[in-house]
């Protein structure tokens, strides 16, 4: 694909992936700095810490923490006992952060109109960390606010 082609193409950016088995998400790409596939091995956890903080992430010289997004969102948290894991490098009002998720899914391009509101849709505990849901082919797509994400009070306490 070309450059001219990636300009043409209607509606905005988002990163596809999953926060569990069968629920997918989106969030805006202005706010993904990366997308790393590393070894589990590479997270150091860190006592005293919020249960869905997994760790410190050593990368590019810079030292981030890692998060389990499902468990921010009061979903079942991920398997930790896996080899890699799947983080999406976050970055908001200059906080950076590492998302981990079972599966990233590539950019997809969606239009600002189909973004509905999911208050019927999602449970309670979902909806403040959502810009609302988009259902297309029979399947709902929640989109993930990254900057409610950063400030979740999971993050902040112990």
């Amino acid at each position: 694909m070309n450059s001219a082609e990636i300009e043409t193409r209607p509606g905005e950016r988002y990163l596809k992936f999953y926060l569990a088995e069968q629920i997918p998400a989106i969030l805006a790409m202005e706010y993904v700095q990366e997308v790393l596939m590393i070894p589990a091995r590479r997270i150091t956890p860190m006592p005293n810490m919020p249960e869905c903080v997994v760790g410190l992430l050593n990368h590019r010289n810079r030292v981030l923490w890692v998060v389990d997004l499902a468990q921010i969102l009061s979903l079942q948290p991920l398997d930790h006992n896996i080899s890699q894991y799947n983080v999406i490098l976050i970055q908001a009002q200059q906080m950076t952060l590492g998302l981990l998720v079972p599966e990233v899914n590539g950019v997809k391009y969606f239009t600002p109109d189909l973004v509905q509101s999911s208050k019927e849709l999602v449970t309670s505990a979902l909806i403040p960390f959502l810009h609302g849901c988009i259902v297309q082919e029979q399947e709902l797509i929640l989109v993930v606010n990254a900057e409610a994400i950063l400030l979740a009070p999971a993050l902040y306490r112990k």
